[in-house]
């Protein structure tokens, strides 16, 4: 026992020694960890959630876009398009700037409106959770996803319980449509759901590709009109895509949709090698897509498995292009992403003593981006709204007039008038807001039980066959 007391002090006492000799290593690695947190906060630079914070860093990271260490300059380069957006209006002009730090600047606006154009092409995410009515949950999933969405609600409609955590758009009114009995429609400003009357009106199941939906609308047999015969699957799929976005067309590739039985046995295209292309409305926030499959009547009794790859082509990076009214010295060009923007004419009439004038602009609009060729921009371009406001931000006056007219390969004149505007002209500026690039984005999709109606039912009672 007695032996056991003396390991037992001189254990405890070694401690106490290790204790001792490490105190000021401790106190060393304290004051590293405190000296190190300093200088990424010096690093990091001072506070950027004011706009006249972020001006004045960004005008010192701009001066290091010119520094001699190839290090600094990148370093600077890689901070400004951290910021975002909120750079894009206090980057000086890049023919204002060094060889440097101008070939810097283009690349940091082409980064950053990338970047836009990513973030804007996203899945709207919504969290909803509760009991809530039909208005209520379709106010809140309006105004969480940016889309507008007009309801119908039924006299007597209870409430619905939902449970939703960062959900995609599409997902929600997935959810929605297979609990409830509801028919969505597309409306010249986004979408319109009612309670659908019956089973087979309702929504049919989406399959979700980010902010896109596909559902199979219809599926139906038809004999192939032809001397050789046989039997064609004919499908109507219905592409959705939130109506916050702009979608110029939906194209369907050679051979991008497939289709096989519930033996796995692939079912050949009726034509292989069509390509499609549907153009979309402005406002338009759904198309159809169709397609056609030879098939034996009997392999039609079963479920059959339907997937493949579809190709939207989206307007997107939205940007305003702001111009002063000075007729006597026009504005210097605007270029943001793929798109340049000048102000070719611009004349002032009837400036008159009751404080109104009118006003014609001429705006050219040029794309950098040769891929796409013109025709497939005028739809959106003649959309885009050209208006006038004041210092303050307030929208003075929308264009009553507006055309548009090919300018080369690449570009397009639009030709607005304002009439009677209120106030001086020197108070005011054009605002054009456009799309600034055009993306190509896939739409895929996978229905592993689509069902094909009995032909049976689709006979009138003399016993021929109804036209489908």
């Amino acid at each position: 026992m007695h032996k056991l007391g003396i390991m037992l002090f001189r254990i405890v006492r070694g401690f106490v020694r290790l204790f001792r000799c490490a105190l000021p290593l401790v106190g060393i690695v304290m004051t590293v960890l405190i000296v190190t947190n300093r200088c990424r906060a010096a690093d990091d630079g001072p506070d950027v959630s004011s706009r006249e914070s972020l001006a004045s860093r960004v005008a010192a990271l701009v001066t290091e876009l010119d520094a001699q260490e190839r290090k600094r300059r990148r370093s600077a380069e890689q901070t400004l398009v951290s910021f975002g957006p909120r750079v894009l209006g206090l980057l000086p002009s890049p023919q204002a700037a060094s060889p440097a730090a101008s070939s810097a600047i283009l690349r940091i606006r082409r980064r950053v409106a990338a970047g836009m154009v990513r973030s804007e092409l996203e899945p709207s995410r919504v969290t909803l959770r509760g009991l809530l009515t039909y208005s209520e949950l379709f106010a809140d999933l309006s105004r969480q996803s940016g889309n507008p969405i007009d309801f119908d609600s039924p006299s007597g409609a209870g409430r619905v319980s939902v449970d939703h955590e960062s959900a995609t758009f599409w997902s929600v009114l997935s959810d929605l449509g297979s609990r409830h009995l509801l028919e969505i429609n597309a409306t010249g400003h986004g979408l319109k759901i009612v309670a659908a009357p019956e089973r087979t009106a309702a929504m049919r199941p989406f399959a979700c590709s980010g902010a896109f939906a596909v559902a199979v609308e219809s599926a139906s047999l038809r004999d192939i009109p032809s001397t050789s015969g046989g039997t064609l699957l004919h499908l109507d799929l219905a592409v959705w895509w939130e109506p916050r976005l702009r979608t110029l067309l939906v194209r369907k590739p050679p051979g991008s949709l497939k289709a096989s039985t519930a033996q796995g046995s692939e079912l050949k295209l009726y034509t292989p090698l069509a390509s499609v292309d549907l153009p979309a409305g402005l406002r338009a926030s759904r198309t159809t897509v169709r397609e056609d499959f030879h098939i034996a009547r009997r392999a039609a009794r079963e479920p059959l498995r339907l997937w493949g790859q579809l190709v939207a082509q989206m307007a997107a990076g939205r940007h305003r292009f702001e111009f002063a009214i000075r007729p006597e010295q026009p504005p210097a060009a605007s270029q943001f992403g793929s798109v340049t923007v000048d102000v070719r004419n611009m004349r002032l009439e009837g400036l008159a003593a009751a404080g109104t004038f009118d006003l014609d602009v001429e705006l050219g609009v040029v794309f950098s981006d040769g891929r796409h060729v013109i025709e497939s921009h005028r739809n959106w371009i003649a959309g885009n709204r050209v208006h006038l406001e004041d210092d303050e931000g307030n929208v003075i006056g929308i264009a009553e007039r507006t055309t548009t007219e090919l300018t080369g390969k690449r570009g397009v004149a639009i030709r607005c008038r304002f009439d009677r505007v209120p106030g001086s002209p020197g108070q005011h500026r054009v605002v054009y807001e456009t799309p600034t690039a055009v993306v190509d984005v896939p739409i895929e999709f996978t229905f592993d039980h689509v069902l094909i109606p009995d032909p049976s039912e689709n006979r009138r009672e003399d016993g021929t066959r109804r036209r489908q």
